[in-house]
């Protein structure tokens, strides 16, 4: 449900403003979509908590654990990337707008580092072992996501040229976001799976 908010508000940015999707999916959260943007980012949180407990019922993994440290520390950046609006960077610096781009960054580091912890101890299991390595190729696959972000932070360092010159923020944070959302089923599918 979340995938298909985010994707209608993209589509219509697209067909009422001709956009190109150059500004970041929190901008959604700065206009009158405020209200799908915000029930999108809270119904991911929701099912990720849903995706936690099963997965500790199931025995994948407990409690006390990096994998649900990881996981809580998405649902709580996906929550205040909810509750704290983007910065509108043609306004001065706001406490929200920090909160907002901390809690991002946190979500979006966390939950591959969420999928690689759960699918290690099971790659081997004969009964996990296949969801055990989709987990982990999706895990891999959210951190590559970052490489384009990298890159650009890493020319401006060596260059002076903007990092946000290097490449469209918006494009990237989108394949993250892409990535991430395939890294979520996948550990959604192992959490629900009968084996």
């Amino acid at each position: 449900m979340s995938i298909v908010l985010f994707l209608s508000l993209d589509v219509h940015a697209i067909v009422t403003t001709g956009s190109r999707l150059e500004p970041t999916i929190s901008a959604h959260g700065l206009g009158g979509g405020r209200w799908i943007f915000t029930a999108a980012v809270v119904l991911l949180a929701a099912g990720s908590a849903g995706f936690l407990i099963a997965l500790i019922g199931r025995q994948l993994t407990v409690w006390k654990s990096g994998v649900a440290a990881a996981m809580a520390m998405w649902i709580i950046g996906l929550i205040c990337i909810a509750a704290f609006p983007k910065q509108d960077w043609s306004q001065p610096v706001s406490i929200s707008g920090i909160i907002h781009w901390a809690a991002s960054a946190l979500a979006f580091l966390s939950l591959p580092v969420a999928a690689i912890l759960l699918a290690r101890p099971w790659l081997r299991d004969r009964n996990h072992a296949r969801c055990a390595r989709r987990t982990l190729i999706a895990g891999v696959i959210s951190i590559l996501a970052f490489v384009p972000l990298v890159y650009a932070l890493g020319v401006d360092a060596a260059t002076g040229v903007d990092w946000w010159d290097v490449v469209t923020f918006g494009y990237t944070e989108r394949l993250i976001a892409a990535a991430e959302a395939a890294t979520l089923v996948v550990i959604g599918k192992w959490a629900l799976a009968r084996t």
